[in-house]
């Protein structure tokens, strides 16, 4: 019987493909996102209620305090002061105090950077920044003066600046038929809070005749200065209105 021979299958071979290779490859570098800047919280939060027709110094200010057109408080519907003044209140914000002034008002040098020095020397007091009461230097003994700062009986609407945990309550008291100014003054004798105002004064009243009412003159005090740089606003001694008022 012949012998058979059995031939061993081989199986093919295959061929590995080369990978490929990745040395020329260049791949693209991912683009970074865009970093988000968080506004710094200023100390004191300002805004400016105003009417079209001081649209120019309004906006003048804008720049000057370096606020957003929204803390800009127009009076589109001539809904009046008090009304456009509680609107300008009542913005939210994470400032601990807050600023509103009137259009119509102009603000000495480094004005910021002395309203903070302000709230830091008397934090618990409303400041009053225009000195009303104090208006004509016959008004005033200048030597009994021992800082900037006197109590004052009333809030005056062009500049006032107090702590924001007082703001909503004080809102909640306001009356429609008062005065914005008047109402904040009626609350902080309420609740026995400081109003102070200060010699020299860092706001010079501008608009001498009132879009409100033709007959009322407020008018501008004796006592503002552009460059304030030598007024000691650190110093928290508190002179009492009849310190400093003449007789």
């Amino acid at each position: 019987m012949a012998e058979t021979k059995t031939t061993k299958q081989t199986k093919p071979k295959t061929t590995t493909k080369p990978k490929a290779s990745t040395a020329n490859k260049t791949d693209k570098p991912k683009e970074p996102k865009p970093e988000v800047v968080k506004k710094a919280v200023p100390k004191i939060d300002a805004r400016i209620f105003a009417v079209k027709e001081r649209k120019e110094w309004a906006e003048t200010n804008q720049k000057i305090l370096g606020i957003d057109d929204d803390h800009i408080i127009w009076d589109e519907n001539h809904e009046g002061a008090t009304a456009t003044a509680r609107k300008a209140w009542g913005l939210k914000t994470e400032s601990p105090y807050i600023m509103v002034l009137n259009d119509d008002v102009e603000l000495c040098d480094d004005f910021m950077k002395y309203c903070d020095v302000m709230v830091d020397t008397h934090p618990d007091s409303i400041i009053s920044l225009f000195p009303f009461q104090f208006r004509k230097r016959r008004m005033v003994r200048n030597r009994a003066r021992r800082s900037p700062y006197i109590t004052t009986k009333n809030a005056i609407g062009m500049g006032i600046i107090m702590k924001k945990e007082y703001v909503e309550p004080c809102l909640a008291s306001w009356k429609d038929d008062l005065s914005d100014d008047m109402n904040i003054t009626n609350w902080a004798h309420d609740e026995s809070i400081t109003i102070l105002t200060t010699l020299p004064s860092t706001i010079q009243h501008i608009g001498d005749d009132s879009v409100i009412d033709s007959d009322r003159k407020v008018g501008r005090t004796d006592f503002f200065k552009k460059n304030l740089s030598d007024v000691a606003w650190d110093n928290d001694f508190i002179n009492s209105w009849s310190n400093v008022v003449s007789h």
